[in-house]
């Protein structure tokens, strides 16, 4: 120290010699009392290099060039005289402040972390700077569900959001935010840290709603549709807390229609409580299906579309939930685009039977056995969920043509009188077919002296004298 004659602190005019070297104590880089910097003395002003010694805590350091990202991000090795790596007795200075290499979360070499330096041993905290490829990355307390799941920030020196900047640890892992599915703000994946740009895969974990979630790929049917689990580190089944991103939407899995395990249906992710809407997407037998709107007469009785992406009309590769069983189209008998038959649906090829559910015009009629005398002749009642009699709101189909019960003549009960189905009010025509005794009449006008005088011809299916 220059000689006052008085009792002094250490300041900036100091001379200082080691290894027969002379250094000037230097005042820039001095953010606490016990850690100094010297610089070589040239009896100018200089700046901070590697040819500087440092000394904290009674030890000396050297400027260590290997991991210097920026210009105010320092790194120190212990003085030995020798080219040295980089370990854990480093001292790190960044912004004034002092930062210790921390061991304890450096899952790869090109991987970081340095903590506040205080002297003793300490935990990983959101004071942390972190460094990986060259580059600087600040923890970030605000998406850190879980203590083994940390985000970090690229380091800027001000607060800042999330973005795809961000590495994140967990499970002694680096991941890497991953920007293509991010559809919300509080949902977003994240990569495996490769150093590199890739695609979505199983390895990916998942955050949204403070959750972490793990991508499961045992129902993954197409490219953008992907089911999420909640990550619990084991292997785990399909349950309603799964989460599903699909065209940049996010769904929720809906457990109450879900007649089969094979037949799942999602929700659109809003947080809380939903019921089922046209947005749902559905998945069955490894095929992703739409919710149709279109063809929806009552809450119990949906029609799904496979999922295409975009606007489609009904065909027979759809599927039919209703009162908790699941019907499929059936193409057979199908006479005009209003009127549509559906089959309990098995995974086979079916004839038709008593226990489809048709829909004509909006309404739901179900198939009726007890008036079908011929496999071409078929009643349907209107659909009530209960058993029925035979009424006027039957539709009637018989080869390939629909017929409507006529309550105008109907003189007792076995005898019945159906007109041609059009879709509004008729009068009794010759086109109309009658029942009576399980046998077929068609009315016949050539010979029709009065209004209330009728010939009826036996049904053969052809045009008869």
């Amino acid at each position: 120290m220059p000689y006052t004659g008085r009792h002094q602190t250490l300041s900036t005019s100091c001379l200082i010699q080691a290894d027969t070297k002379l250094y000037h104590l230097h005042a820039l880089y001095r953010p606490t009392a016990n850690f100094i910097i010297f610089m070589p003395y040239t009896g100018r002003h200089q700046r901070l290099s590697i040819s500087c010694l440092i000394q904290a805590n009674s030890k000396h350091y050297q400027l260590h060039a290997l991991y210097w990202p920026t210009p105010n991000f320092t790194n120190f090795m212990p003085y030995t005289g020798r080219q040295q790596s980089l370990s854990t007795s480093c001292l790190i200075q960044a912004d004034s402040k002092l930062y210790h290499l921390h061991a304890l979360y450096r899952p790869t070499p090109n991987f970081i972390n340095f903590m506040p330096y205080t002297g003793r041993e300490e935990s990983l905290s959101t004071s942390c700077l972190i460094q990986a490829d060259g580059k600087l990355y600040h923890l970030h307390a605000l998406y850190r569900p879980t203590p083994n799941f940390i985000i970090f920030m690229t380091y800027t020196g001000r607060h800042q959001t999330l973005s795809t900047s961000c590495l994140i640890q967990a499970e002694r892992k680096v991941y890497q935010l991953h920007a293509l599915y991010r559809p919300t703000a509080n949902f977003i994946i994240f990569m495996p840290y490769t150093g590199r740009h890739q695609t979505l895969s199983t390895s990916c974990l998942i955050q949204a709603e403070r959750k972490v979630y793990q991508l499961h790929a045992l129902y993954r049917p197409t490219a953008n549709f992907i089911i999420f689990m909640p990550y619990t580190c084991r292997h785990q089944t399909l349950s309603s807390s799964c989460l599903i991103q699909a065209e940049r939407k996010v769904y929720q899995l809906h457990a109450l229609y879900r007649p089969t395990p094979n037949f799942i249906i999602f929700m659109p992710y809003t947080g809380r409580h939903q019921t089922l809407s046209s947005s749902c997407i559905i998945q069955a037998e490894s095929k992703v299906y739409q919710l149709h709107a279109l063809y929806r007469p009552t809450p119990n009785f949906i029609i799904f579309m496979p999922y295409t992406g975009q606007q489609q009309t009904l065909s027979t590769s759809c599927f039919i939930l209703a009162d908790r069983k699941r019907y499929r189209l059936h193409a057979l008998y199908k006479a005009t685009a209003n009127f549509i038959n559906f089959m309990p649906y098995t995974g086979r090829h079916q004839t038709l039977s008593a226990s489809c559910h048709i829909q004509a015009d909006t309404k739901l009629y179900q198939l009726y056995a007890l008036y079908r005398p011929r496999a071409k002749f078929i009643n349907f009642m209107l659909y009530t969920g209960r058993q029925k009699t035979f009424s006027s709101a039957c539709l009637i189909q018989a080869d390939t043509k629909l017929y409507h019960l006529h309550a105008l003549y109907r003189l007792r009960e076995k005898f019945i009188n159906f007109m041609p189905y059009t879709g509004r009010h008729q009068t009794l025509s010759s086109s109309c077919l009658i029942q009576a005794g399980s046998k077929f009449y068609q009315l016949y006008a050539l010979y029709r002296p009065t209004a209330n005088f009728i010939i009826f011809m036996p049904y053969t299916g052809r045009h008869q004298t």
